[in-house]
């Protein structure tokens, strides 16, 4: 189940603070706008040089990202560079986030898609992969918006 940081939304009533009904899929909760969380990561490490999986498309389903929200660091952000993609370099969605905004105050930024929404196909990885590590052990929380057609 979705966890939410949003005051006006309550998961008990399933109700929006825009008087939207939310309804599930199974995979994710969707305000009536069509406006999905499609996943939410906790404790991805900004200092890893690999790959670190985000959101894997469901078998049948194709998934649409329209925005990427990373927040909550464990300690604040200076140096880390990351990209969020379905492709190996994990670039093909956001080619590059440079971090060193969030920190312990402002916890919280808001990214669309490089050139609009993105595409990933049945059993597809969504990944993120920093180009530039943190160098501590550093980690922030990764949440993936869009829908599945």
């Amino acid at each position: 189940m979705a966890t939410v940081y949003d005051n006006s939304l309550h998961l008990g009533n399933f109700t929006h603070g825009n008087g939207k009904v939310l309804v599930s899929d199974g995979s994710a909760f969707q305000a009536q706008s069509g406006f999905l969380l499609l996943s939410q990561s906790t404790g991805v490490s900004v200092n890893v040089g690999t790959k670190t999986t985000l959101y894997t498309v469901p078998a049948g389903k194709i998934a649409v990202v329209t925005a990427i929200i990373v927040r909550a660091p464990s300690v604040a952000v200076t140096t880390a560079v990351a990209g969020i993609g379905f492709n190996a370099g994990g670039n093909d969605v956001i080619a590059t986030i440079p971090l060193g905004f969030l920190n312990t105050t402002t916890a919280s930024g808001f990214s669309g898609t490089d050139g609009g929404a993105r595409v990933g196909s049945a059993t597809s990885i969504l990944g993120m992969l920093c180009s530039v590590l943190e160098g501590t052990n550093t980690t922030i929380s990764v949440d993936i918006l869009g829908f599945l057609v």
